[in-house]
């Protein structure tokens, strides 16, 4: 993104489509961090929510063993095994969201006071957007992975409430 000898812009048309551009890359990145924040606030929410289903619903299913009829029995011990599987499975799945993270490279601000005296404010800014542009690509790439998470997790979720139902349905049934 250097000026060429052919360019038809000003200097200060160049300095001003960098700042611009510059502003425009700080903002996004700004906004993907925050769509970060709120996907890992979401994340914890959820697991939050699957250990309070746990402890409240899961772990107040029917188990009962009748020795009279035991497939009912069973397929309420099974129907309840299975429910814990996919609650604790939605658990890992939002841990391994929330595990995710952008790893980058950042300029040195020591690197940068250095050379300040050396280069314009243009070459400088130039530098910063570039690794921003790394930085913005790895947020964006991980932020559609915990999304990915997420919805895994309520899908996983869901049917452990499924399964919390048919348990529901089985036990009433029989008992």
């Amino acid at each position: 993104m250097t000026q060429s000898t052919n360019s038809s812009i000003t200097e200060q048309d160049y300095q001003k489509n960098i700042e611009l551009s510059y502003d425009y890359i700080e903002k996004s990145l700004k906004e993907v961090q925050d769509i970060s924040n709120n996907t890992n606030t979401q994340l914890g929410l959820l697991i939050g929510f699957n250990f309070t289903f746990i402890r409240f619903f899961i772990n107040e299913l029917c188990e009962k063993v009748i020795d009279e009829n035991p497939l009912p029995c069973y397929s309420c011990l099974l129907v309840k095994a299975l429910a814990y599987i996919f609650s604790s499975s939605s658990i890992m799945f939002c841990f391994f969201g929330l595990y995710k993270t952008v790893a980058y490279y950042i300029i040195p601000p020591k690197l940068l006071l250095e050379n300040c005296d050396r280069v314009c404010n243009e070459e400088l800014r130039l530098a910063i957007m570039d690794t921003w542009q790394e930085k913005l690509e790895s947020f964006n790439q991980i932020n559609q992975e915990k999304k990915q998470m997420f919805n895994r997790s309520i899908l996983l979720l869901a049917i452990s409430a499924l399964m919390a139902i048919i348990n529901k349905l089985i036990a009433s049934i029989f008992y």
